[in-house]
């Protein structure tokens, strides 16, 4: 690595992700949201307002999944639901990191004299800085294994584990709601098979018949939504793994260091 003769630049201050890892579990609060979101589904159930009632228990086990950090997994959603791009800063430098190496790939290899300790990124960001100062060998004591192995920790774990999380509580709710309406459709039958039995009017079955199908009607379309969703932060996942598994392998070529 080429030295630099002035001061030693400091080193990015990285932000860490906006999940908070103290947390395990819904905790008091997300709890008492989630009983209080059964009460209610309970309380539609009676009212026979079956859509409500589906809502509020997907609710409850998003609380219960979760509690405080609720906001981020909504908030999260809804922008991937009305947006194509990475949601997650660190997962968008990685991918504009992508581009930048590759862009060094094709100059190395249209150019005898190419120097990747001098190549000028045109993206500024955190991702870029750490990699400036190492190129540029500011950090002597810094390897190239223990570089990476910091990229690895400090960006890619991080988007990796908020689009997890997210993916996690998801879909943990679209494999539920299928199960809240199959109790839907046995709390329906239960009158419809006792009216059958006693052969009472027809006005008893059908209306047990409409809950049984409303419930099951309710919970596959709920669980389809949250599915939908689930699988779209899989998809961020993949990308993030496919481009991340590039930086590696294109600082490796760059440098001339190569897997065994």
């Amino acid at each position: 690595m080429s030295s630099n003769l002035g001061s030693p630049r400091p080193w990015p201050q990285i932000r860490r992700s906006q999940l908070n890892r103290s947390i395990a579990g819904a905790g008091p609060l997300g709890t008492f949201l989630a009983f209080l979101s059964l009460v209610l589904g309970i309380l539609f159930l009676m009212m026979e307002s079956h859509f409500l009632m589906m809502a509020s228990l997907s609710l409850m086990l998003l609380f219960y999944t979760a509690g405080a950090q609720l906001n981020i997994v909504l908030s999260d959603s809804l922008k991937l639901m009305f947006s194509s791009r990475h949601i997650d800063e660190k997962s968008d430098q990685i991918i504009g990191f992508t581009d930048e190496l590759r862009r060094a790939v094709n100059e190395k290899v249209g150019t005898a004299t190419f120097d990747f300790h001098t190549f000028p990124f045109k993206e500024k960001n955190e991702l870029t800085q750490c990699t400036e100062i190492f190129l540029s060998g500011e950090k002597p004591d810094l390897k190239l294994e223990d570089f990476l192995n910091y990229l690895r920790t400090h960006f890619y774990s991080d988007a990796h584990e908020h689009y997890q999380y997210n993916a996690t509580c998801l879909d943990l709710v679209g494999n539920l709601t299928p199960l809240f309406g199959i109790a839907g459709t046995l709390y329906g039958m239960l009158p419809v098979l006792t009216a059958m039995r006693e052969g009472s009017d027809i006005t008893m079955v059908s209306g047990g018949m409409g809950i049984a199908m409303n419930a099951t009607l309710y919970g596959a379309i709920f669980s389809v939504f949250f599915k939908v969703l689930a699988s779209r932060f899989k998809q961020q996942i993949m990308a993030l793994n496919y481009h991340f598994d590039e930086v590696v392998s294109q600082i490796r070529f760059l440098l001339g260091e190569h897997e065994a």
